[in-house]
């Protein structure tokens, strides 16, 4: 038995393998669907277009020694690393490119049998959104024995899980919520504040459905909001099918002219089709005078709400957000001022 390796060179350098020449890894190429790695995997290249791409590691304890190379090759996907044992003591890592940079995110990881640790890892953590007035913040990566859905706006307006009818799984951002019930009861819950309780505001999320789980939803119900039906807003599913997406403002009644029956006036926009089993970006705007509703980043709808005296949308209602079987939902955000449509654009494509 030998004390050293040498490949290509007669007389080795004191280590256990010297190479002299070039060293070739098989290289993985995934382009469609999420992936499982195995031990077949080393050298793995991302390539799809895919708005989110899931990779799975397998457990730690199975692949003691073992490292992955990964990297993006597309810059207008995100790849979504996770394993049933930590990566670096987080449940997901989240590989991002960089706005206008044609560097793209790449990550090392090793197992050391309990856990998976980075070697090296290249992404963009930053917001381009901005995060002033910005007062609630729901990533959804919290680990499956959490109580509360963490606010990451500064703010304090952590989420209360009512109900835990849903699993943590990969989302747009790291982590995300799944529902796994249809009775379109509350999931997560934020007791009313003056924070939340704005007549100028923007909202949004990112959600998925299978066009299939999209038109079993009941329709004209909601999937995020607060209101009364009097004197609020929501995110909500419309009437036909397929089943589409739209907002729906109701004001205090005021005295101006009543889209709907009095003491309040009802503004509805939006009724998009959103559903077809990829992650959808959705986003509310109001202020001015002016409703708008956005998906993927592009301005759908306009609605001129009324602003005599006495107008408002605030409440004294929870905000919270509802179960529908089969649903996604990843980074709820809640702003108390109304966001330009480039800010919404921006959003859209952190």
């Amino acid at each position: 038995m030998t004390d050293s390796i040498t490949v290509g060179n007669s007389t080795p350098a004191s280590t256990n393998l010297h190479l002299q020449g070039t060293l070739g890894f098989g290289v993985t190429t995934t382009t469609t669907g999420d992936t499982d790695l195995s031990s077949a995997d080393s050298m793995v290249l991302i390539g799809s277009t895919a708005n989110t791409h899931a990779l799975t590691l397998p457990a730690a304890s199975s692949a003691p020694g073992r490292i992955y190379k990964i990297k993006n090759t597309v810059n207008s996907n995100r790849s979504t690393i996770t394993s049933s044992t930590n990566v670096d003591g987080n449940r997901w890592l989240t590989l991002q490119p960089t706005p206008g940079s044609s560097i793209l995110p790449y990550a090392s990881l090793i197992s050391d049998g309990e856990e998976w640790h980075s070697l090296g890892i290249s992404t963009y953590n930053g917001s381009l959104t901005a995060s002033t007035n910005l007062v609630v913040h729901w990533t959804f990566d919290e680990q499956d024995a959490a109580t509360t859905i963490t606010d990451t706006s500064g703010t304090g307006n952590d989420g209360t899980i009512v109900n835990t009818d849903f699993s943590y799984v990969s989302g747009i951002y790291g982590g995300a919520i799944k529902m796994s019930n249809s009775s379109g009861g509350r999931v997560v819950g934020l007791a009313d504040n003056a924070s939340i309780d704005q007549d100028t505001m923007s909202i949004g999320m990112w959600v998925k459905a299978s066009t299939a789980d999209g038109d079993a939803f009941p329709g004209y119900s909601r999937i995020a909001g607060r209101t009364t039906f009097s004197n609020g807003w929501q995110i909500d599913t419309g009437g036909s099918t397929p089943r589409n997406v739209r907002s729906r403002l109701d004001s205090a009644d005021n005295g101006g002219p009543d889209w709907s029956d009095s003491p309040y006036e009802n503004y509805t926009l939006g009724n998009k089709p959103v559903f077809n089993g990829e992650w959808r970006h959705l986003a509310v705007t109001v202020g001015s005078g002016t409703a708008r509703f956005y998906v993927d980043g592009s301005e759908v709808d306009t609605q001129a709400y009324f602003t005599g005296a006495g107008n408002t949308f605030a409440t004294d209602e929870t905000l919270e957000i509802r179960n529908f079987n089969g649903l996604h939902i990843d980074d709820f955000r809640f702003y108390d001022r109304e966001l330009t449509a480039q800010k919404v654009a921006t959003w859209h494509s952190e």
